[in-house]
């Protein structure tokens, strides 16, 4: 794949590459954490995961992310659908994801806003597509997530055993409600990986790279590294990426 050229607000034209990703065992319960003490209402209420996935097993639970407490996260059932929700009943949504295959790359986007008027407040994209929803029990207007809750968040498990069985790439957890589109592209029917276009990085967000085979929890952003739990190590494999 050639180096291709990407623009970054403020910065000149630099080439715009993944180098890496995590690798993520489930055998070992590998995962990431981190937790952020200083959180706005406004950030628990809207937020944006974004990470690229590369599932190594199906058929059973592989959570994707979460939180220590209240069972809230995502994960991948036995059935091979993609399910959200907090066990307080808050909410709980599963959405139809049965084009996942394993060894195959992905793009994720988790957008939480519970302030919306109407709609979905809890909308899931795999590859630019909103996936639809199979059962609803939608979440509250203005109920705060787990995450920036001074709670311990989670890449890779929630608040049980169940944890990640493959690799993450350019992991991305943002205040705020974010588009697909700016973390990547349609290049030709290809949905590929770009440099990030939205709005600047704040204090409490995240943007991980596992570029960094010393730590892998290495943030990008301002918001702090995160702690690796049993290791999880450096892969080369990468998503498509190049020039949005």
């Amino acid at each position: 794949m050639s180096i291709q050229q990407s623009m970054i607000a403020g910065y000149s034209s630099v080439p715009f590459v993944i180098t890496n990703s995590g690798d993520f065992e489930r055998a070992t319960a590998e995962y990431l954490s981190q937790t952020q003490g200083d959180a706005t209402t406004a950030e628990m209420r809207t937020n944006t995961f974004s990470s690229w996935i590369h599932r190594e097993s199906g058929g059973q639970t592989t959570a994707i992310m979460g939180s220590v407490t209240a069972e809230w996260g995502c994960y991948t059932n036995a059935s091979n659908y993609i399910v959200t929700g907090q066990g307080n009943g808050a909410f709980s949504n599963q959405y139809a994801s049965d084009v996942l295959a394993n060894a195959t790359w992905y793009h994720l986007v988790i957008v939480y806003d519970s302030t919306a008027a109407s709609g979905s407040r809890n909308r899931y994209y795999i590859d630019g597509t909103q996936l639809v929803e199979t059962t609803e029990n939608e979440v509250a207007l203005n109920t705060n997530s787990e995450y920036f809750a001074n709670k311990e968040a989670r890449i890779g498990r929630w608040f049980s055993t169940q944890v990640w069985d493959g690799l993450m790439s350019q992991t991305y957890w943002l205040a705020g409600s974010h588009e697909p589109t700016e973390f990547a592209y349609n290049d030709g029917g290809t949905w590929t990986a770009k440099a990030y276009s939205g709005a600047a990085m704040g204090g409490n967000d995240t943007y991980l790279k596992y570029e960094n085979s010393g730590n892998l929890g290495e943030n990008s952003a301002d918001g702090g590294d995160w702690t690796n739990n049993n290791t999880v190590t450096q892969s080369a494999s990468v998503p498509p990426f190049g020039n949005g």
